[in-house]
């Protein structure tokens, strides 16, 4: 299923509201792949969210597998 440029529903803004807020040990990449996105599309409305005050934790520190995994996919 191609998601590219697909509006979030509200059942996706609200699952990722709550990870960002209490991540319970996931991460983006773990969230990226749960709603079939990118991990660089999590990462807008995550912003969106700190912009309207919602304190994420889901973004605070990226591992070294996500960093890693992000530098393949750029190629």
């Amino acid at each position: 299923m191609d998601r590219k440029n697909k509006a979030w529903s509200t059942e996706e803004l609200d699952y990722l509201r709550t990870f960002s807020e209490f991540p319970d040990g996931d991460n983006c990449i773990m969230v990226a792949q749960y709603l079939n996105r990118t991990p660089g599309a999590i990462r807008t409305p995550v912003h969106k969210l700190r912009k309207e005050g919602v304190h994420t934790k889901l973004l605070d520190k990226w591992t070294d597998w996500e960093i890693n995994a992000l530098i393949n996919m750029n190629g």
